[in-house]
């Protein structure tokens, strides 16, 4: 497979779904990633396979 080590994401809508999975994905593959989300309850900060992800932040509206 493909490796992320070094390169970083930024992935939106992660409190669940399709954000969510690409997120872990990333994560899986040793990307550094930042999750976003409207809702910062459900921002999903665990973690993929290196760990938990980097940072997770609410976004705002706009």
């Amino acid at each position: 497979m493909f490796q992320l080590k070094e390169k970083r994401v930024v992935v939106t809508g992660t409190a669940s779904g399709i954000g969510l999975a690409i997120a872990e994905i990333f994560a899986a593959h040793e990307a550094a990633v930042v999750v976003l989300d409207l809702d910062s309850d459900k921002v999903a900060l665990k973690g993929g396979a290196s760990g938990d992800y980097n940072e997770g932040k609410q976004a705002e509206r706009w």
